[in-house]
């Protein structure tokens, strides 16, 4: 019998590379315990705070510490209103497009987050910041730093405080091998990727995007160029396929669609969220393209062909490296290229750089250009990145074990 068991919980954010953040450190940490018996984790499929109140929950964006704890008591009043246990993992990501502001502003909603449970009597909890930036935290307990994120000063200063900050190689995800396996194992995902012919080689394209400022510029002009070195992977013998994804614009969806109509053995696959879901989410990142009709077809038919087809034996991924997706699949051990075509501003954005040369010059991925100046298509073959999610399951487990040990 397990002598605790806990569940975890965030505040709802509209980035979907944050919520599969979250999901797979609670992954992890619920199969990471199975066999503990001090403590041991449940997945609650409503985990997420949803908002009740107008505005995003951003300490920055308030004109002070007692607008911005209203509002976050208020939606944890409405979260907590139908639980009679609280969780006792509170879990946040941090948003890199915040710069200067992003580590103020979780540490801000860990401390509001802390002062709730004090308030209302609900015992301790251990809070948690993913893919965070070298900041001094006050509030939060576990503060997963990727390598990437860090100059050689902030580098040192993580370093010297090994309780509270974990530095990794990569970042924390939601993407298994189970998980890919379950996936191409669903029969309509099974029908669409059957669609794709023959025995040759497939070249998956994670297409990243823009952002909602300046850093990332993902226009006709980069998607062009990313077209025309697809065509020489077709020439070469491979079948090609396109897959949007929430920050991919309309009109690059539509170019690609209008292409892949074009030209045998490319495909293109939307990932773009069609409808908001009552999730108020930027209109960005909602298509609203000229193929709204046919995408919203072949989501009903298909679904997101992404994690189902990387089951393929014969399947490589090309992610443009504004994402961070790259160390999904290079911790899955899917061959993984990385291509440096989108316009980044590396002044605000030098992590983006830093991780397409970390997982290079580490052996866990290839450089895309480099990759197609071999005569014939070979899968390449790279290391798998070690597991992130493992790693910071770990310390969360410990400072959660530390906290009830302590509340004896």
């Amino acid at each position: 019998m397990y002598k605790f068991l806990t569940t975890c919980f965030a505040m709802f954010t509209p980035n979907a590379g944050e919520r599969n953040q979250i999901k797979g450190l609670v992954v992890r940490l619920v199969r990471q315990n199975r066999n503990n018996k001090k403590i041991s984790f449940a997945f609650s499929w409503d985990m997420f705070v949803n908002k009740v109140c107008s505005g995003s929950l951003r300490y920055n964006r308030y004109k002070n510490k007692q607008l911005f704890d209203k509002d976050v008591f208020k939606c944890l009043d409405a979260y907590f209103a139908n639980r009679i246990l609280p969780p006792r993992v509170f879990i946040t990501a941090c948003d890199q497009s915040e710069g200067k502001f992003a580590g103020q502003n979780t540490d801000e909603l860990c401390r509001a987050v802390k002062e709730y449970y004090a308030k209302n009597h609900k015992g301790w909890v251990v809070a948690v910041v993913l893919t965070a930036c070298a900041y001094n935290y006050k509030w939060a307990d576990v503060v997963n730093v990727p390598e990437h994120m860090l100059s050689a000063k902030e580098a040192k200063f993580v370093k010297s405080m090994p309780e509270k900050f974990l530095m990794t190689t990569g970042i924390i995800h939601n993407m298994t091998k189970v998980f890919i396996a379950q996936k191409f194992g669903q029969q309509k995902l099974k029908q669409a990727i059957n669609n794709i012919k023959g025995n040759n080689p497939i070249a998956v394209f994670s297409l990243g995007g823009r952002t909602g400022n300046d850093d990332i510029v993902f226009d006709i002009g980069v998607c062009k160029k990313i077209w025309n070195k697809a065509l020489v992977l077709r020439e070469k013998g491979c079948n090609v396929v396109f897959i949007s994804g929430p920050r991919t614009p309309d009109e690059v969806c539509d170019f690609l669609y209008e292409k892949c109509l074009e030209n045998k053995k490319m495909y293109f696959y939307n990932g773009k969220p069609l409808e908001n879901k009552g999730k108020k989410m930027p209109e960005w990142r909602v298509y609203a393209g000229k193929y709204k009709k046919e995408l919203t077809s072949q989501y009903e038919d298909v679904g997101n062909i992404y994690p189902g087809i990387l089951g393929k034996k014969k399947v490589f991924v090309v992610h443009t490296f504004d994402s961070f997706a790259s160390c999904e699949t290079a911790a899955c051990g899917i061959p993984t290229l990385i291509c440096r075509d989108v316009k980044i501003k590396k002044r605000k954005r030098p992590d983006c750089y830093r991780l397409a040369e970390a997982l290079i010059s580490g052996g866990y991925a290839g450089d895309f250009d480099d990759f197609l100046k071999q005569n014939s298509v070979a899968i390449p073959k790279f290391k798998t990145l070690p597991s992130v999610n493992g790693l910071i399951s770990e310390k969360v487990t410990e400072a959660c074990l530390r906290y009830k040990n302590f509340t004896k």
